[in-house]
């Protein structure tokens, strides 16, 4: 039941996207990918991400999360720590409601943001995304990833709502849910280090 309750979290999440306003609003390209994830991959994608969140959030290495390693607003934090220990394990954070899902991406768009936006001006450019360090791979690609520009591309242009060139926070969460929704997962290489994403195992 977890596991339907989960997907059907992370469909409504990806139905509310942000949008802007109309004057500035050129109609998102669509996907630019074969074929959207199957349920399957996308929720087997999402499972890994959660995984990959404690491992790069996880500071005492223990594997759990206190509230501050978390950086979830303590409202979100506190009912999903189901057995009120005061810390957040990985089988506690799959089971979360929508709620709780859309603060996990809003944590992730800003944890990702601080990496890969090298000027510090708030903003995402696609050069920015395309550093090779940032990773995005599809979940059923179980061997060590290569690049994915294209991907990249697809979700940078999907996203950037007033074509500018330029991601904002809530643009950028939107690529997240972009890469999210067809089966994708992303991580930074100077996090991980000589670990491979794979190897944190995948949630059957």
């Amino acid at each position: 039941m977890k596991r339907i309750s989960a997907l059907a979290c992370l469909i409504l999440l990806t139905s509310c996207a942000t949008v802007a306003p109309s004057l500035t609003v050129a109609p998102p390209q669509a996907p630019n990918v074969s074929a959207q994830a199957t349920s399957r991959e996308f929720l087997s994608a999402w499972n890994r991400q959660i995984k990959l969140f404690v491992a790069n959030h996880d500071l005492n290495n223990d594997g759990r999360l206190s509230l501050s390693e978390s950086d979830l607003p303590a409202a979100i934090f506190g009912p999903m720590d189901k057995n009120g220990d005061k810390f957040l394990t990985y089988s506690e954070m799959k089971a979360s409601d929508a709620k709780s899902v859309a603060s996990l991406l809003r944590v992730e768009a800003a944890h990702f943001m601080r990496l890969i936006d090298m000027n510090k001006d708030q903003m995402i450019t696609m050069d920015e995304l395309n550093d090779d360090n940032f990773v995005v791979i599809p979940e059923e690609w179980m061997k060590e990833p290569l690049p994915t520009p294209q991907m990249k591309q697809s979700a940078f242009d999907y996203s950037d709502r007033n074509v500018n060139g330029k991601l904002t926070r809530a643009e950028f969460e939107n690529a997240l849910n972009y890469w999210m929704k067809n089966g994708f997962f992303w991580y930074h290489q100077t996090e991980l280090g000589n670990r491979s994403p794979f190897l944190l195992g995948s949630d059957d």
